[in-house]
């Protein structure tokens, strides 16, 4: 009895509520708006972690095809991808006051990842 009322805590613990589950899907057509098709767009490993909604998003391209997974972060109603801060990168790359927008988006998107909760 002790151990299912520690596994209900748990479960209770890590589900998400309506509300969050709410914000997701208003974030994920977001995501969606920026795919070539958004119609096609499939999440996976979504988590909500304050005003941040993270994780994989696979679309199909002009050909049909589906391109594989991409991470995504939507912060402040803002989406990044992750392709967006490769080129970001490569834009500063070799300048004196060259950023790190890969670095910087990998540390956020993996931090709302371990202390987000799971949303579908």
């Amino acid at each position: 009895m002790r151990g299912l009322l520690i596994i209900g805590a748990v479960a209770a613990l890590g589900s998400c509520s309506s509300q969050e589950q709410a914000q997701a899907d208003k974030l994920k057509a977001q995501v969606a708006a920026k795919m070539k098709d958004p119609e096609s767009a499939r999440f996976t490993h979504l988590k909500v972690h304050l005003a941040q909604l993270c994780g994989e998003v696979n679309a199909k391209n002009s050909f049909g095809g589906y391109e594989g997974a991409e991470r995504f972060s939507v912060v402040d109603g803002s989406v990044q991808l992750r392709s967006s801060a490769e080129r970001a990168d490569d834009l500063t790359a070799n300048t004196p006051a060259a950023s790190h927008f890969i670095r910087q988006f990998d540390q956020d998107w993996q931090s709302c990842q371990s202390a987000g909760v799971a949303v579908e």
